[in-house]
């Protein structure tokens, strides 16, 4: 059936059939340039403090980290962007600092849809999808909002926040992995951001600690949103961001979550 389409989580791209190490095939490297593609709209980050603009559609990257991540050498890297580029699929850039791809056509890989209130409908000349509202976050990430306003405030977290744990340098990762979505230059070396993390796991534990990172991305373009780029920001702001959502819940018809793990 050619026709149609299906929903692929970009979590997907963490899933061991994916991150198993091989040599990518120009389809792979190709998926994962939409994968990588900012699916919100604009999204600012600094580069060695330059002020970076990256549009929906956008992969803010390098050649030298595609090479890697597709185990290909610079040369097959930059040949394929120019087919993609002479194909009519991509546009693209380099500079010193980074290589900008631009994906033609983003809206058809990935329609935007409605985040607040309102029923929506994505449609092909084959099928309609109606996408409503998911109870998302409402569980017990939200039902422990108390424990961030008490850390907002000043107040000793220790009253109500979980125990502190132990966690994993694979935890790290998945907490740098989800947060790329929103700040593709992440700086996986950067010891400061790394603590963070490890902080963030250790007082709330690993599940909850990846819905608050996955949290931040969701909602990064909505107006009044806390802007979260870095595992720092998001220790930081995690009261801050608990709050918006539900209040988004309480002041809306629904706060539509279905893509909260996109």
């Amino acid at each position: 059936m050619e026709k149609g389409f299906i929903k692929l989580y970009r979590r997907v791209n963490r899933h061991w059939l994916w991150t198993k190490k091989r040599k990518f095939s120009e389809f792979e490297a190709w998926v994962d340039l939409l994968f990588k593609a900012n699916f919100t709209k604009d999204n600012k980050f600094l580069i060695n403090s330059n002020l970076v603009i990256q549009e929906r559609g956008d992969v803010i990257t390098s050649q030298t980290r595609l090479s890697e991540e597709w185990n290909w050498n610079i040369k097959t890297v930059k040949k394929f962007l120019e087919v993609l580029k002479k194909d009519g699929m991509i546009t693209y850039e380099t500079t010193r600092q980074y290589t900008r791809i631009f994906i033609l056509n983003y809206d058809k890989f990935n329609p935007i849809s409605k985040l607040y209130g309102e029923r929506h409908t994505i449609q092909d000349d084959t099928q309609t999808e109606d996408t409503v509202c998911s109870e998302g976050l409402q569980g017990a990430t939200i039902n422990n909002d108390k424990n961030y306003k008490n850390e907002k405030n000043g107040k000793n977290i220790k009253e109500t926040a979980p125990q502190s744990r132990a966690y994993k340098k694979e935890e790290v990762n998945e907490i740098f992995n989800i947060l790329e979505a929103v700040n593709p230059m992440l700086e996986r070396g950067n010891t400061t951001e790394r603590e963070a993390a490890a902080a963030l796991i250790r007082r709330l534990g690993f599940e909850k600690a990846k819905e608050a990172a996955n949290a931040a991305v969701f909602v990064h373009d909505q107006p009044y949103a806390p802007q979260i780029t870095t595992p720092l920001m998001l220790k930081k702001k995690t009261g801050d961001l608990f709050v918006f959502i539900k209040k988004a819940q309480n002041n809306t018809r629904c706060l539509n979550l279905d893509n909260i793990n996109n």
